[in-house]
């Protein structure tokens, strides 16, 4: 049981950690290979994020029987969304990915998305150390509903 423990603790020190630096990062601008590296990255800690996010529903909807591992995946959740702030660098938008221009245009909504974002996943984080489920479900819900405000607005859709 500490063993685990020890674990949580230290990615939400690295999260800390990595929230403040992306908050001072976020308007840095990358260019030529770079930015399809960064785009890379980007879509390496989403798709971290949406396993995390995937592996959470199997629990909570009894498809898997791992309840032990629900605090493991909200501190990894916390800390892939302390680095949201820092995933976005200017140059990484169209044509290098699916984002659209709007991102960059509407910054205050963004940031806003990317705060209530994180504001859900560390409550996420501290139900799931808790082991209310009904909390780790309203905030695994509330996530949703900010990945999905941002996908809509300015992901493209595949091509």
């Amino acid at each position: 049981m500490f063993k685990g423990f020890g674990r949580v603790v230290a990615v939400v020190v690295v999260a800390a950690g990595l929230g403040a630096a992306g908050a001072q990062a976020q308007d840095r601008m990358v260019e030529g290979e770079m930015a399809g590296e960064a785009v890379k990255y980007r879509v390496n800690v989403m798709r971290a994020t949406g396993a995390h996010m995937g592996a959470i529903a199997a629990i909570l909807q009894g498809k898997v029987e791992n309840k032990g591992d629900l605090a493991a995946h909200g501190a990894s959740l916390d800390g892939l969304a302390g680095m949201f702030d820092d995933l976005f660098p200017k140059g990484t938008g169209e044509p290098a990915s699916r984002l659209r221009p709007a991102f960059f245009e509407d910054a205050e909504q963004v940031a806003g998305i990317i705060e209530a974002l994180k504001a859900a996943s560390g409550k996420l984080a501290a139900a799931a150390a808790a082991g209310d489920m009904a909390g780790v479900g309203q905030n695994l819900g509330a996530m949703g509903q900010q990945c999905g405000a941002c996908h809509k607005q300015y992901r493209a859709p595949q091509s």
